[in-house]
């Protein structure tokens, strides 16, 4: 591959990184126009179709292997780094695009919904994408993109990518769920006319964590007289109690909890 394809591709990945970023952050604030999600799906979906003449690019690049210069071996961990979430954030879009797999997905001990998870990591991108093209700006030139063989190149990707970007849409309307049908925002319809039905302990949508109970503890300490320690079964094991109470989150109103009254767990030990 030569420099001209060289500089051509990566200038395409630029351009297309732009325009995902931009059109993502602006989806996050705005819904309206519709138009701009179709724009952010094809232009993700460019970026896959390019995928693997990158990947040409930077296996030749990891051939050289490390050296002594600092910069280019800091550079290679970014790379590989910002390579792999960027799959990853593909892989989850594609994933909640065509509903596949569970709602919430688990990465280590927290779980978020597919879609949360791939503007989230996407998001975590965004300085190490500045540091890429800092110390590995393409140097584009006017030529690179002129004649009839680019023209060629690029007519046949903006084909290409319409083409995968509407068989896309049509598996996504397919494979969807009647229950929570996808909008076309991306999000899923989820609890629609179920009034003030929401989680008990926690905000809609707010992901989870994962907790082993064997290992899991109460701990009271500071301003009492015994320091005091529960285990989970502990808790369970306590005595009980329900109350009403009206939560400061976005919570139903009302809602009854039941478990150990706090204040009798922490007066447990002894007098603050």
């Amino acid at each position: 591959m030569n420099s001209v394809s060289l500089r051509f591709i990566n200038t395409l990945i630029l351009s297309l990184f732009c325009l995902l970023g931009l059109t993502g952050l602006y989806g996050l604030v705005c819904p309206f126009p519709a138009f701009l999600y179709e724009i952010h799906r094809a232009a993700g979906w460019a970026l896959i179709l390019l995928i693997p003449w990158k990947s040409f690019i930077s296996l030749r690049s990891l051939r050289r292997g490390l050296d002594r210069r600092f910069d280019r071996n800091l550079m290679i961990v970014v790379s590989i780094v910002l390579a792999v979430a960027t799959l990853t954030v593909l892989v989850l879009g594609v994933m909640w695009a065509w509903n596949i797999g569970e709602y919430y997905v688990w990465i280590g001990p927290y779980a978020y919904s597919g879609i949360g998870w791939h503007w989230g990591i996407a998001l975590g991108l965004a300085p190490l994408f500045l540091i890429h093209v800092w110390r590995r700006w393409p140097r584009p030139k006017r030529t690179d993109f002129a004649g009839r063989r680019q023209a060629l190149k690029l007519m046949g990707l903006g084909v290409a990518t319409v083409a995968t970007w509407g068989v896309a849409e049509t598996l996504s309307k397919v494979l969807q769920s009647e229950d929570s049908p996808r909008r076309f925002t991306g999000s899923r319809e989820d609890g629609s006319f179920t009034g003030l039905d929401y989680p008990v302990i926690s905000g809609a949508d707010q992901g989870k964590i994962k907790l082993e109970p064997e290992t899991w503890k109460l701990s009271v300490y500071g301003a009492v007289k015994t320091p005091l320690a529960l285990s989970y079964a502990d808790v369970l094991a306590s005595s009980s109690s329900a109350s009403s109470c009206r939560p400061t989150s976005p919570l139903r109103r009302g809602s009854r909890h039941s478990g150990r009254a706090a204040v009798r767990s922490m007066n447990a030990p002894g007098e603050p």
